[in-house]
C-alpha cells in the first residue's frame, strides 16, 4: 500500500493509492480474529487443491504402470523376491515378514504391492521415519527412474535416520568377494561369498 504525505504550516493531507484501498480498508476494519480464521481456511484450501492434484497425478502414474506392466520388470521381482511359483504366471515373494509388504496381496501379487507403493509414496507422514519413501528407498528410486516421476512431485522427507546411517557409512562402492572355492567341498562356493563396502580413502589400503 503506497500511501504519500504532504505538509506544510498550514495544513496536512493524506493520499492513499486507489488501487490499495481494498487491501487498506481490510487491514483497518477486519478484526484480528477473522483474519486468523481467513488464514486457516487458505492453509486448508491449498492443502485440499495439492491433494487433488497428487491424486489426479497419482492415477495417472498407475495408469501408465498397467500400460507399461511395469510390475512385470526383473528389477521390480528382484527388489522384492518374488520368484516364479509352480502356478503359470504367478509368482510369490520368499519374504515372509508381514511388514515388507505395503498390500495384502502383496506376497503374492506384484502389481497389487507396485500399486500400494505408489500409492504410499503420495501420503504425508509426521513422520518421516515411518514414510515409505524412508523406509523403502530402493522402491522409490526404482520407480522414479522407470516411470519418470519428477522429484517436486514426491512429497520431500528429511530421512534423518537413513541419511545418517548413509553418512556414518560413507560407502562409493561394493564389492562382491568370491574366494576361491574347495573342489572337494561345493558348500564353500556359497560359504565364502559375501559383499564389501568400500570407501574412498581405504581403497589403498591392504586387505
Amino acid at each position: 500500500m503506497e500511501i504519500l504525505l504532504s505538509s506544510s504550516l498550514k495544513k496536512v493531507s493524506l493520499r492513499i493509492n486507489s488501487s490499495a484501498l481494498p487491501l487498506a480498508m481490510f487491514s483497518l476494519y477486519v478484526p484480528s480474529s477473522v483474519k486468523k480464521l481467513l488464514f486457516i481456511i487458505l492453509v486448508l484450501l491449498s492443502n485440499y487443491l495439492s491433494a487433488n492434484e497428487n491424486s489426479d497425478y497419482l492415477d495417472q502414474l498407475i495408469k501408465k504402470a498397467r500400460i507399461e506392466k511395469t510390475w512385470t520388470k526383473r528389477e521390480w521381482h528382484v527388489l522384492l523376491h518374488y520368484s516364479p511359483s509352480l502356478i503359470q504366471n504367478n509368482f510369490t515373494s520368499l519374504v515372509d515378514n508381514e511388514n515388507f509388504f505395503l498390500s495384502k496381496q502383496g506376497k503374492t501379487s506384484p502389481q497389487a504391492e507396485l500399486e500400494a507403493t505408489l500409492k504410499h509414496l503420495f501420503k504425508t507422514s509426521p513422520d518421516d521415519e515411518t514414510a515409505i519413501a524412508c523406509r523403502f528407498p530402493a522402491r522409490l528410486s526404482l520407480l522414479k527412474k522407470t516411470l519418470k516421476i519428477p522429484d517436486q512431485h514426491i512429497p520431500q522427507y528429511q530421512c534423518t535416520h537413513l541419511n545418517n546411517w548413509l553418512q556414518n557409512l560413507a560407502a562409493d562402492g561394493l564389492t562382491l568377494i568370491f574366494p576361491v572355492s574347495v573342489l572337494n567341498s561345493p558348500a564353500s562356493m556359497f560359504g565364502h561369498t559375501f559383499l564389501r563396502l568400500d570407501r574412498e580413502k581405504e581403497k589403498n589400503q591392504t586387505y
